[in-house]
């Protein structure tokens, strides 16, 4: 697991459902349109079978209710897919609340709709051959309306990104929770006593990351954090560092941000040192920095 990743399974308090289920959804920004035909042919290529419309074939996808359900017997396995012109989550404003990551929350706000495939009826293949199965399927299904993934077996969402359709496909869907590349963003206090004495820290220790900087070897990642502003909206962000001269830091963005339009990740930035919130570097397996990290790591362990 990566160390952004790592970071953002902290971010969302999980619930443990009453039940365990098999499933993966899709949460979209509108009412997704889906006929037999259509899943027919997307099950087709998701498990590599040739589909029937009727019961009595040995696989088949079949209507249960129109414009809503369907099911799907494929490698001796039941599925049923699942298509809701309205919100998963009943009291989406309540829920999304406790969403501690800024990027997934809005994307649970910004659903309209909903699709998934879960597993159905006596388990035939094992979990880990459902979710397989499942996660192929919903790789067919995804298009650029879906917002998110959810997953009730273990409560983890994540935001959607085209790159996780190659997760999806492979042996271990479960592992696009892990896959996101992208830093958290959070919401906090900046007059929190921990993370003000956290700033202070970096901003003291300032001189070790120049020092570092200068005698950076290959394959060495150097990265601070900021205030990025537009109007009001102002958010503190990850970059990586091309350069430092006359206290000003030079750099590219190492992710978009929630609610500043006007630039995106890998644009070119520069921040005053003086600005500074925290920096971070590794050389070779050697971590160094973070000091806002660790404050946002115990806070958000405890549920804060």
């Amino acid at each position: 697991m990566s160390f952004w990743s790592w970071l953002m399974s902290l971010f969302v308090r999980k619930r443990r459902p009453a039940k365990r289920i098999v499933s993966l959804v899709l949460l979209l920004r509108e009412e997704r349109y889906l006929d037999p035909v259509i899943l027919r042919k997307l099950a087709s290529n998701a498990f590599e079978l040739e589909f029937e419309d009727t019961e009595d074939a040995e696989n088949f996808v079949v209507t249960v209710q129109d414009d809503v359900s369907y099911m799907i017997q494929a490698h001796g396995q039941m599925f049923l897919v699942n298509n809701y012109a309205r919100p998963y989550i009943e009291d989406l404003e309540e829920v999304s609340e406790e969403i501690q990551e800024l990027r997934l929350r809005q994307a649970v706000r910004e659903h309209r709709a909903w699709m998934s495939v879960d597993r159905f009826g006596p388990a035939h293949m094992s979990e880990e051959a459902s979710f397989h199965w499942i996660g192929r399927l919903l790789a067919e299904l995804i298009d650029n309306d879906c917002t998110a993934i959810f997953c009730p077996a273990n409560s983890r969402g994540c935001v959607y990104d085209p790159d996780l359709d190659e997760v999806l496909r492979g042996p271990d869907p479960l592992q696009i929770f892990e896959a996101n590349h992208r830093p958290p963003v959070l919401e906090i206090s900046e007059s929190d006593p921990l993370m003000m004495r956290a700033v202070q820290e970096a901003r003291e220790r300032w001189p070790e990351f120049v020092a570092a900087f200068e005698e950076r070897q290959a394959g060495d990642v150097f990265s601070v954090k900021a205030p990025l502003s537009d109007g009001d909206a102002t958010e503190f962000m990850w970059l990586s560092v091309g350069a430092i001269e006359n206290n000003i830091i030079f750099g590219r963005l190492d992710n978009d941000p929630v609610n500043i339009g006007r630039i995106k990740s890998g644009d070119r930035v520069r921040v005053a040192v003086a600005d500074l919130n925290d920096w971070l570097y590794t050389s070779g397996s050697q971590q160094h920095g973070g000091f806002t990290v660790a404050v946002l790591t115990k806070l958000y362990r405890k549920g804060k």
